[in-house]
């Protein structure tokens, strides 16, 4: 069923209508008679206009063949391209904390937030002249 734009004389325009190609167009609100307007098609997929841009690669593909293409060429090359929020991605993002995390106790810090809050802590002091003070027990 198409999607139009229809205009009522009172109620003003409504976006996003469905109708069928031979009826008649009616106002949602007061079931008035309506008249279509003209509206661009909605395009779906990456063009010229909206290319797909991968985040982790910085690829552009500005077609749905050179996206297929630079997914194949990924795949050959063993290189795992996950979408963000897809359970691949997710799984990456575990992997890499709990690393993270590891590296960081091994560090003497409590995780890797806090080595984190830690050092952005020290590069605060560090612009702005500021010394740490160390107290000692009396």
């Amino acid at each position: 069923m198409p999607i139009y734009d229809i205009e009522c004389e009172a109620h003003g325009r409504f976006n996003d209508v469905f109708l069928k190609m031979t009826s008649e167009p009616a106002c949602p609100a007061c079931a008035g008679p309506a008249r279509k307007l003209p509206c661009a098609p909605t395009i779906v997929g990456p063009t010229d206009t909206n290319p797909f841009v991968n985040e982790q690669t910085g690829a552009i593909c500005h077609t749905p063949q050179e996206k297929r293409a630079w997914e194949r060429q990924q795949a050959e090359d063993g290189m795992v391209v996950a979408e963000k929020g897809s359970n691949t991605f997710i799984r990456h993002v575990e992997f890499a904390r709990k690393k993270a995390d590891t590296a960081a106790k091994k560090g003497g810090y409590d995780g890797y937030d806090h080595k984190n809050r830690v050092v952005k802590e020290e590069k605060r002091r560090q612009r702005t002249g500021e010394r740490r003070i160390i107290s000692t027990p009396s």
